[in-house]
């Protein structure tokens, strides 16, 4: 199942087969500032922390990741987030209280509202599509 992710609709290619644009950063700044979300997306990330990882200003972190990216770095932030909930709520049987701290809230109802700005759906009826179309565990 894909969850498409608010801004992946656009006249181009399916959003399964572009790759996210934070794939194809090659500079080495900006490559630890994606690594460091992914790999702990609970954290909590400012841009000040972002930009002090990548060794940078604030402005400077902004201004280059967009360019690299075409997204704020604000937005892949809550894209990397909403990515990792989705499939956890896809492929666990995780409480949403775990789920939301996992991706960084510390409660369940903003993680909810985000999840559907973001999304499109909440993470309930997200994980019912999944169970209703087979896409969860055995």
């Amino acid at each position: 199942m894909h969850v498409v992710l608010r801004g992946d609709e656009s006249n181009g290619p399916p959003a399964a087969a572009v790759p996210p644009p934070w794939t194809a950063v090659v500079d080495p700044a900006l490559r630890a500032v994606v690594d460091a979300v992914i790999r702990e997306p609970h954290r909590p990330w400012t841009i000040a922390r972002l930009a002090r990882l990548a060794g940078v200003s604030r402005a400077t972190l902004v201004r280059r990741f967009s360019a690299a990216t075409g997204m704020g770095v604000a937005d892949f932030l809550t894209r990397i987030r909403m990515t990792v909930a989705a499939d956890l709520l896809t492929t666990t049987e995780r409480s949403l209280d775990d789920i939301a701290a996992r991706v960084g809230y510390r409660s369940p109802s903003a993680f909810g509202r985000a999840f559907r700005t973001t999304t499109g759906m909440t993470p309930a009826r997200l994980r019912r599509s999944a169970a209703e179309y087979g896409h969860w565990p055995t």
